[in-house]
C-alpha cells in the first residue's frame, strides 16, 4: 500500500491522467481511482480498505499487482526501462525495492552470462547514481559484487570502474556533511591508492571517472582551480583521433571551465560560459543541478535579477513545488536569496520556511548552514536585532556541535558579522575594526560573493527603531 500511494504521489498531472487510462477491472480499478483522486495521501490504508471491503492481506496483494502494472504501463515493458523511469522520477524507495526484486529474479534464472552481466551492471549503476541522502553503501556494494562476479573479460578495468564510482559517490556524501580533516585525509589516500593500483588501465571512459573524482575533490573539499584544470587536461588527453572525446565529456568540461572562472571571481565570463554551455548542451545536462545553481548565483551577483528569476522558474520551480528533498531545498535557497536581494522579504521568508521543512532532518549540512544564514539575514533586514542576536548565538552553538572551530570556520565568522550588524553598519565601510575587515574579506570573492553582497546591502540599510518580524 505505502509504495503504491507513494508512487501515485510522485506522478505529475499528465502521468496521473495516463495511469487513469490503464486497463484494470473490479477492485483493482477502484483502488487505482481512489489513489489518483487522493495524490496527497490523505486517505489512510484502513479507510481505503473499509471503503472497498478488503482485508489487509488482500489489499496488500492487490496494491502490489496494481503497482507492477503501473511500472510497466508508465515505464515500459522492459525491466531496465522501468528502473530508469523510477530513477528519473527520483522514486528511490521504489527503485531500490524493484532492484532487489529483479536481482533475485536474475540470480535464480537461467539467463545467459551476457544478460546477467548486463542486468547486474544496471543494478549497480542505478543504485549508485542517487543523491547523497539515499546513498546506501552496503546496498551498492552488494550490487557491485554481483556485477563483478558476472564480468567475463577485462575484469581489472571493470574493477577500476566500480572503485572509481564508489569513491566518487562517497566523496559526494562527504561533501554534504561537516567533514573532518581525518575523513578528508582518508578518502584522499584511497583515491591515490586506487590510481596507483590501476595505473595500467587505459580505458578512457573508466579512467575519466577517477579523474572526475579528483576534480570533485578539488572543487569542494579543497578548492584549487589549478588542480581541476590539470585533471580536465588529463581527461582530454585520454582521447585522440581514434577515440574522440564523447560529447558529454566536452559538455561537462565546459561547465567546469565556467565554474573555475566563478571561483576566480571572473563573474561576467563565468556567466557567459555557463549560458553558452547550457544553450549548446542542455538536453544532456538535465541533472546538473549543482551547475544550474552556480548559473543562478552568478545572475544574482551580477544583478541580473530577471534572468535569475527566469532560470529559477525553468530549472528549479517544479522541484520546489513538488517539495523535492534535494533539488527543492536548493531551489528554495536560491529563491530566498533572490527575494532578499530584491527586497521582497515576505516571499523570501516563505522560501526560507519551505526550505526549513524540506531540510528538517538537516541531511545536507551545506544547505543547512546557508539556510541559517538566510534566516538570520531576513530578521536583520526586517530590523529585529534582538532576535538576530539570539539566532546567531544558536547557530554558533550548532556549528560547535558539528565539531567545527568558531575561530577557523569561515561561516562562523559570517554569524559574527550578522550578530553585530547594527554596530558595524554605523562604521561601514571606512571605519571597520580589523577583525570585521578580515571577516568581510573572506566573502569578497569566489563562490561566496553573493553572501558579501547580502552583507553589503544589510550594512547600507538604515537600522533605527524596532520591527517585530514574523517568528
Amino acid at each position: 500500500m505505502a509504495l503504491l500511494s507513494s508512487f501515485v504521489s510522485f506522478l505529475n498531472e499528465e502521468e496521473r491522467n495516463r495511469l487513469a487510462a490503464m486497463p484494470l477491472l473490479g477492485k483493482a480499478k477502484l483502488t487505482r481511482d481512489l489513489l489518483i483522486e487522493d495524490p496527497e495521501n490523505k486517505l489512510s490504508k484502513t479507510e481505503i480498505m473499509n471503503m472497498l471491503g478488503l482485508s489487509s492481506t488482500h489489499y496488500d496483494k492487490l496494491s502490489n499487482m496494481v503497482l507492477k502494472k503501473a511500472y510497466r504501463f508508465l515505464g515500459g515493458e522492459d525491466d531496465l526501462d522501468q528502473l530508469n523511469f523510477l530513477s528519473k522520477k527520483f522514486m528511490f524507495r521504489h527503485l531500490f525495492h524493484e532492484i532487489r526484486q529483479q536481482r533475485s529474479k536474475v540470480c535464480g534464472s537461467d539467463f545467459s552470462p551476457e544478460l546477467c552481466e548486463k542486468y547486474s551492471r544496471a543494478f549497480f549503476d542505478f543504485s549508485i547514481n542517487v543523491p547523497a541522502k539515499y546513498f546506501d553503501e552496503k546496498f551498492v556494494k552488494e550490487n557491485a559484487d554481483l556485477y563483478l562476479g558476472y564480468v567475463r573479460s577485462d575484469k581489472t578495468t571493470r574493477e577500476l570502474e566500480v572503485r572509481s564510482k564508489m569513491l566518487f559517490a562517497r566523496l559526494n556524501v562527504l561533501t554534504q556533511a561537516a567533514h573532518s580533516q581525518e575523513s578528508i585525509t582518508k578518502i584522499e589516500r584511497e583515491i591515490i591508492t586506487t590510481e596507483k593500483k590501476y595505473s595500467g588501465v587505459r580505458a578512457p571512459a573508466v579512467r575519466a571517472i577517477l579523474y572526475h573524482t579528483w576534480i570533485n575533490f578539488y572543487r569542494i573539499i579543497r578548492p584549487d582551480w589549478k588542480k581541476r584544470i590539470y585533471y580536465l587536461k588529463r581527461i582530454m588527453g585520454l582521447y585522440g583521433k581514434s577515440k574522440p572525446m564523447p560529447m558529454f565529456e566536452r559538455a561537462i568540461a565546459d561547465l567546469h571551465n565556467a565554474e573555475i572562472h566563478f571561483e576566480r571571481s571572473k563573474y561576467e565570463e563565468a556567466y557567459e560560459l555557463y549560458s553558452q554551455a547550457f544553450a549548446h548542451y542542455l538536453p544532456m545536462l538535465r541533472n546538473q543541478f549543482h551547475h544550474f545553481a552556480r548559473w543562478v548565483e552568478l545572475a544574482l551577483i551580477l544583478e541580473k535579477y530577471e534572468d535569475a528569476a527566469r532560470l529559477l522558474d525553468s530549472l528549479f520551480k517544479i522541484y520546489v513545488v513538488n517539495r523535492h528533498e534535494s533539488n527543492g531545498v536548493l531551489g528554495s535557497l536560491l529563491y530566498a536569496q533572490l527575494y532578499l536581494l530584491t527586497g521582497d522579504y515576505g516571499r523570501a521568508f516563505e522560501y526560507i520556511s519551505l526550505c526549513k521543512s524540506l531540510n528538517s532532518l538537516q541531511v545536507y549540512f551545506n544547505y543547512e548552514i546557508r539556510l541559517r544564514i538566510l534566516e538570520t539575514l531576513y530578521f536583520a533586514y526586517t530590523n529585529d536585532a534582538d532576535f538576530v542576536e539570539r539566532l546567531t548565538q544558536r547557530n554558533m552553538r550548532y556549528i560547535q556541535l558539528q565539531k567545527l572551530s568558531l575561530k577557523k570556520y569561515k561561516y562562523a565568522h559570517y554569524f559574527f558579522l550578522l550578530r553585530d550588524y547594527t554596530a558595524i553598519s554605523h562604521r561601514y565601510p571606512l571605519h571597520l575594526s580589523s577583525k570585521a575587515k578580515s571577516y568581510m574579506a573572506e566573502f569578497e570573492g569566489g563562490y561566496d560573493a553573493i553572501l558579501w553582497k547580502l552583507l553589503d546591502k544589510l550594512y547600507q540599510m538604515p537600522h533605527t527603531g524596532r520591527y517585530t518580524a514574523v517568528k
